[in-house]
């Protein structure tokens, strides 16, 4: 599969698979089927943020990895840590590669988001006085009950 410039083969989408489900063939055929298409859109949007990333020159430093690896395992000691990431089906590299991601992607979608696209309430205000038509609603009436003296009345309305 090709996304962009990068590049992911079948052994790649066979780790991934075993790394998200251990227990695929557990599950129906069908349900397996829409839960590879799910890891196949998720591996399509990891590689268009790593691509993202690379073209706006977006890098994870170690301390940074290191940092953020600190700061989610709080107090566990070193072997509650991989105790924990064991019972998650995870290595220590692939939980840190899902981390980096986070980390990568966080920072892409702060780089989108710039000083310059954000609106602040008195651009929001200057835009609603210039466009106070596209605002306006006409009166709605909404009955919730309706009450007829008779059946005959009742299907008139109708």
């Amino acid at each position: 599969m090709k996304v962009g410039q990068r590049q992911l083969n079948m052994e790649q989408f066979q780790r991934e698979l075993r790394l998200n489900y251990r227990d695929l063939e557990d599950f129906p055929y069908p349900e397996q089927v829409q839960l590879k298409i799910q890891l196949v859109n998720r591996l399509i949007e990891r590689e268009l943020i790593f691509a993202e990333a690379e073209r706006n020159d977006i890098r994870v430093s170690p301390d940074e990895l290191d940092a953020a690896v600190a700061e989610l395992r709080g107090n566990y000691t070193a072997e509650e840590y991989r105790q924990v990431l064991q019972d998650a089906g995870q290595t220590e590299q692939s939980w840190k590669h899902g981390l980096k991601l986070r980390l990568i992607t966080e920072k892409v979608s702060a780089s989108l988001v710039s000083a310059e696209s954000r609106v602040t309430a008195k651009d929001a205000e200057k835009y609603y006085l210039g466009n106070r038509e596209k605002f306006r609603r006409p009166e709605e009436l909404r009955a919730r009950q309706m009450l007829f003296d008779n059946l005959e009345d009742a299907e008139a309305v109708l």
